[in-house]
């Protein structure tokens, strides 16, 4: 996990670039749109869709498309969608997130988002990331993603004064078994036994945190199916 990159991206110093059914399909390797399965769109410099043309590919199931600077409503066309990568895309806005019906894994790391309310309508979400983004604290509401198995918040703005509800928040995420924090301003974990008997997580990070180095181990105990704990940076 990498901390928001600072450099100057290659899309900020090319020409803006369209994505079109023929770049597709030469991508993919296919000969016809309905036949793709996949895209690799990373580091394209693309920054919009000719919907017109990739409505054609109506079998996408994965698209990786980070390192570019396109919108999530580019790909709202895309229903069959299972998994998306719009990491580092500048995006900001993630309300057109509700017209994915079919998603399971989701990366909007990097990114500039402050609010992931409306990610909280993507009920069959298994594994999401948005580790360096601009978040401060999760909502109660998160509990509606009852898959979520995998969930990734590192290098935000998560600090002391969110601490007292981030924990029960995140323990009403039933499958959640890997929860990633590294690079927060975290300094406290609950001390609520009760709390921490609803996580079943098997890997947990909270490396380059605020926790001090007499950090009491002792309220993880509850926490049965832990394997991996990192506290240190």
């Amino acid at each position: 996990y990498k901390p928001r990159a600072k450099k100057r991206h290659p899309a900020d110093e090319e020409e803006p670039r369209t994505l079109d059914g023929y770049f597709a399909l030469t991508n993919s390797g296919c000969e016809l749109p309905e036949e793709v399965i996949k895209l690799d769109l990373r580091d394209r410099n693309f920054h919009s869709i000719n919907l017109a043309e990739m409505d054609y590919f109506k079998n996408l199931h994965e698209i990786i498309a980070s390192g570019n600077r396109l919108r999530i409503s580019d790909f709202s066309i895309f229903l069959n969608l299972k998994v998306l990568s719009l990491s580092d895309n500048r995006i900001s806005s993630i309300e057109e997130l509700r017209n994915f019906p079919k998603i399971e894994v989701l990366d909007l790391s990097i990114n500039m988002i402050k609010d992931i309310s409306p990610l909280f309508r993507l009920r069959t979400l298994t594994s999401l990331d948005v580790s360096s983004n601009l978040l401060t604290g999760i909502p109660a509401e998160i509990e509606s993603l009852d898959q979520l198995s995998t969930l990734s918040l590192c290098y935000n703005q998560i600090s002391e004064e969110s601490c007292t509800e981030l924990w029960p928040n995140l323990a009403k995420l039933p499958r959640l078994s890997k929860l990633m924090l590294a690079g927060n301003q975290i300094s406290i974990i609950t001390e609520s036994k009760q709390v921490m008997r609803h996580f079943r997580l098997s890997k947990l990070d909270l490396s380059s945190n605020l926790l001090s180095e007499e950090f009491d181990v002792l309220s993880l105990v509850d926490c049965s199916n832990l394997e991996n704990f990192k506290k240190k940076k």
